[in-house]
């Protein structure tokens, strides 16, 4: 059974330096500081294999507080419409 996804915060002081990489790459590009992902790969020291492998994966919490994010809950009825007497 495939497991649903959840956003969570972690201390990045507790994860692995390969995804502070790619966040600081993400942050290079988005900033246009670096024109094309090998630069700012090469330049941060991360292979572009693993910033390809997690840069869809990966968020700083600025990058998702900017977002807007909305939810639409609709309650559409079908009801039939019958002729009206005359």
């Amino acid at each position: 059974m495939k497991n649903k996804s959840h956003l969570i915060v972690v201390e990045s002081e507790v994860l692995p330096e390969v995804i502070i990489k790619v966040l600081e790459v993400k942050k290079l590009l988005a900033n246009k500081e670096e024109k094309s992902s090998a630069a700012a790969c090469k330049r941060v020291g991360v292979s572009r294999s693993a910033y390809y492998k997690y840069r869809n994966s990966v968020y700083s919490y600025e990058e998702k507080l900017m977002q807007k994010i909305i939810t639409l809950y609709m309650l559409l009825r079908d009801e039939p419409v019958g002729l009206q007497p005359s």
